[in-house]
């Protein structure tokens, strides 16, 4: 999977080893109940329908295994009974349901009082209330923007996204005294009581959404620790991290307990992914498909998502397809799938797969889908406002800036190529797409520096990425730094070398500074691994350099195999053709000089028609 470099295609992680998966059915179906019951009371919609649809894929015999064991879940009699008490809840539900945020809020907070689900409810819709503000700002401030020329774009500042920060600010104040008025509360010897692990949770969100993560951490972190069950936290953890340092620490505290829990696999296997162990992330997804967990769709599309940033695009086809097979509507991940078609150049199935979400086309999923089909066509115009429509849709969300500014650089539209990757970096600091755009960009530009910068920065988020390392041993060649280059090449061979170019470059900058003993061993290492796969014109640049190589250090038979192998290809044969004629006169120089020397140094015994020949005389030879 890994190619010639690293056959065994696995890396050491050593804060990542957990012990052998052991999951119980009985708990997950177990866990999940409670999780569906606890967050549906609170319109936690999401995280009831991610738990809801590992039920659905649950087996009768994890269902069998729970029934006949001891857990029960006690549900409170009549949750949702029509009673004084309740009516102002059941109408803010309904509103939650219809998306009218800012009613249900207000009505929430008529019986917020009552109890601490009532005043979570409130909280919760008058934060989701600002974050469908911010969604309406950020879209009509990018609308404006995409309407300027290119060069009168500016950054946008936090002035113009200036009434939703006010809002959450106000909040996240009023979250800090809402947890503390139980401590106040409290007489000074008795031990305060802990906060609503949901309320807790929500502060953690106003934090994360403030940019405020090492405090979000410690307060997800301890709801985790109070409740392993509480899966939004580890969401929030992966989903919001800025580093690897939160997701490392999380998955130490995991390993020390040494008890396995099948949440916290599951976590590690999406924290490996965001820290770009790939390879890792997939053999986590299948323990837990092949130790409890089957035909999960949520599984094999993060197996899918593996092999696509592995950029193993045809395994990662088959397991979208998979996924399909399970959940024909589900359009949640397919951008990814349409993109590895995109790279495929598959036309008629990236269409298909259009076509199966024309009824959600207004969901950006389907706007990615959109762009990436009319950019295999070619159409880039139309893949740029298919792109931006996405942005609109979902302005938070990196991709579709990141391929804006690859359909610009197509339309060598630079300035606005630049603008769209800067923005996608701004999204997502932490993806490594959008700083190797910009520095293939000035790359193009021929600003080498520049592009030096952005290729490390795209390499410190990915270091065991082939193509981050080839493109910075690029640059390192571009700059004269050729030691450092050599060893970007080696080390991309050493990983995989999805592209297949990192002998060759090696080779090449090898050819500018010598040794030129070690550049034969590179081109021959890259014929062997990449030859029948390799672009041809670098193929025919190998091949007349080795058969020269080898004439010049009159290592005929080497010449000779390296000139046939010139005579497959018509843009070679010529340079064959006379190499072989250069073998062929040296053979015969060879001969005459041979029976030159043996005319003095032999005796001929005519009368018997016989040669005494010298001990350890020898001509050379060549295969017909």
């Amino acid at each position: 999977m890994f190619g010639p470099g690293d056959p065994s295609g696995t890396r050491e992680v050593p804060w990542a080893k957990n012990a052998e998966l052991l999951i119980k059915p009985d708990e997950v179906i177990a866990d999940l109940q409670w999780l569906t019951f606890e967050c549906s009371r609170r319109c936690m919609n999401d995280t009831v329908a991610w738990a809801a649809e590992i039920l659905a894929h649950c087996d009768d015999a994890m269902y069998q295994a729970f029934e006949a064991s001891d857990l029960v879940l006690v549900v409170p009699p009549h949750p949702h009974e029509v009673i004084a008490e309740n009516r102002y809840i059941l109408l803010g539900r309904a509103l939650m349901n219809t998306k009218e945020l800012d009613r249900a809020s207000y009505f929430f907070g008529k019986a917020k009082d009552r109890d601490e689900g009532a005043r979570f409810l409130h909280y919760w819709a008058r934060y989701l209330a600002i974050l469908q503000l911010r969604l309406t700002e950020e879209g009509a401030i990018y609308e404006k923007r995409l309407a300027l020329p290119n060069d009168q774009a500016q950054p946008v500042d936090d002035k113009q996204r200036g009434l939703y920060v006010g809002t959450l600010e106000d909040l996240h104040r009023t979250l800090l005294q809402e947890l503390e008025l139980p401590k106040l509360a409290t007489k000074k010897k008795q031990e305060p009581p802990e906060a609503d692990i949901f309320m807790e949770y929500l502060l953690g969100r106003v934090e994360a959404t403030l940019g405020q993560f090492d405090t979000a951490w410690n307060r997800f972190a301890n709801c985790i620790r109070r409740e392993k069950r509480f899966w939004p936290a580890y969401e929030a953890i992966y989903k919001n991290s800025q580093g690897e340092r939160h997701l490392k620490e999380l998955i130490n505290q995991f390993n020390e307990s040494k008890q396995t829990y099948w949440l916290q696999n599951l976590f590690e296997m999406y924290a490996l992914g965001k820290l770009g162990l790939f390879q890792e992330s997939l053999q986590s997804a299948i323990g837990l498909l092949s130790s409890g967990l089957p035909n999960q769709p949520t599984l094999i599309q993060h197996i899918a998502f593996c092999h696509h940033d592995l950029y193993e695009n045809i395994e990662a086809q088959e397991q979208y397809e998979n996924v399909l097979k399970l959940d024909p509507a589900r359009i949640h991940g397919m951008e990814n799938y349409a993109n590895s078609l995109f790279v495929l150049n598959m036309p008629s199935t990236l269409y298909q797969l259009l076509a199966r979400f024309w009824g959600q086309r207004f969901k950006w999923e389907h706007c990615m889908i959109t762009g990436n089909f009319h950019a295999l066509r070619s159409d880039h115009f139309k893949a740029i406002r298919a792109f931006e429509r996405a942005v609109r849709l979902n302005p938070f969300n990196s991709r579709p800036w990141t391929l804006i500014g690859h359909e610009y650089m197509e339309l060598k539209m630079h300035p606005a190529a630049a603008m769209a990757y800067r923005r996608a970096s701004e999204l997502s600091p932490h993806d490594p797409a959008p700083f190797y755009g910009l520095a293939t960009l000035y790359d193009i530009v021929k600003i080498y520096s520049h592009s030096l910068r952005y290729y490390k920065m795209a390499f410190n988020l990915r270091p065991y990425d082939s193509r981050m390392l080839v493109g910075l041993g690029e640059a390192f060649s571009k700059v004269g730094s050729f030691d450092e280059a050599k060893r970007c090449f080696m080390k991309a061979f050493l990983n995989g070398d999805v592209e297949g170019t990192a002998l060759f470059l090696l080779g090449r900058v090898n050819e500018r500074t010598g040794p030129i003993e070690e550049t034969a061993k590179a081109y021959e290492k890259y014929l062997n691994a990449f030859g029948s796969i390799a672009d041809e014109k670098d193929v025919h640049y190998v091949l007349r350099f080795l058969s020269n190589y080898s004439f010049e250090r009159q290592n005929w038979q080497a010449a000779k195999f390296y000139a046939m192998l010139c005579m497959d290809h018509e843009e070679t044969r010529p340079d064959g053709q006379k190499m072989l004629n250069d073998l062929s006169n040296v053979n015969g120089e060879t001969e005459h000089a041979k029976m030159a020397d043996q005319s003095t140094r032999h005796d001929v015994d005519t009368s018997q028609g016989t040669m005494d020949v010298a001990d350890g005389d020898e001509s050379l030879e060549f295969d017909d």
